[in-house]
């Protein structure tokens, strides 16, 4: 792993010079994510071995610097484009979902601290530091849907089954409007 994405990025120090990031690792290497895929497979028809997609590649092109506005803070803009092997909600088949994630935050303690820049959009952290390996897993956690399916309609195959007897509607009260018909 790099040495870069374990560094910090702390709240209370600004950061002298731009830092540009710009890597391509593999997806085992963010803990948190391959936990929910794998987790996300346990639902699927055909689950996938792990090995088939824990190595697809993370695309991450940073830049983490310091504006100086009405409160100076550390901003992080760019790009983090990752292919996930997620389950389709519909189908229950895994398929490959193409994640494309534009980044531009401001990172802060609370909305207090966020004074209105319009060009980021406010990142709250709890304490005074984050590891940017724990805030590129977040992003790309937070960029996955929440009901997960094909983009096609027509790639979501739902299995038919077939109708047997014991698949025949039945009516709870049929019994009793048969009862009342035959009362009158």
């Amino acid at each position: 792993m790099s040495k870069s994405l374990q560094n910090l990025i702390q709240l209370n120090k600004l950061i002298n010079h731009p830092y540009q990031i710009d890597f391509d690792y593999s997806l085992s290497l963010f803990d948190k994510l391959t936990d929910f895929i794998t987790k996300d497979h346990k639902f699927a028809i055909k689950s996938l071995e792990s090995d088939q997609w824990v190595n697809e590649s993370v695309k991450v092109d940073l830049e983490i610097k310091s504006i100086d506005s009405a409160n100076p803070m550390n901003v992080v803009s760019g790009r983090i484009e990752a292919r996930l092997f997620l389950t389709c909600q519909n189908c229950l088949n895994i398929f490959e979902n193409e994640i494309d994630v534009p980044v531009k935050i401001a990172l802060c303690s609370d909305q207090n601290a966020y004074q209105g820049n319009k060009d980021y959009e406010p990142w709250e952290i709890q304490g005074c530091s984050i590891k940017i390996i724990d805030l590129i897993e977040e992003l790309l956690l937070i960029s996955i849907p929440l009901y997960v399916k094909h983009d096609d309609d027509k790639d979501c195959v739902i299995p038919k089954k077939p109708q047997t007897r014991n698949d025949l509607t039945t009516f709870p009260f049929a019994n009793l409007k048969n009862q009342l018909n035959n009362d009158k």
